[in-house]
């Protein structure tokens, strides 16, 4: 909704989804329109303002029950981390 910025490196950036309470994101990727996009320079640029970051393809949702084990694997985990979705 517009609500919640982060700036990095002078630039502004609004992610999909913020986990309340805690400093992760969740970012969704279309198939299309990021097909040629690396989702490792979004997850680096949460990264560097101290959020953690979950990218999660369109075509992924067609499983509900590995996205629903990949979001509450990314909520449980306490540590920073540095890879992109799978």
């Amino acid at each position: 909704n517009g609500k919640f910025w982060v700036t990095s490196n002078k630039r502004h950036i609004n992610p999909d989804f913020k986990a309340l309470r805690v400093r992760k994101v969740i970012e969704l990727y279309g198939d299309y329109y990021h097909r040629n996009d690396n989702p490792q320079h979004r997850v680096d640029l949460f990264a560097n303002c101290g959020y953690l970051c979950l990218v999660i393809w369109e075509h992924e949702l067609k499983n509900e029950g590995n996205v629903s084990k990949k979001l509450f694997k990314f909520m449980k985990e306490k540590r920073r981390r540095n890879d992109k979705s799978d």
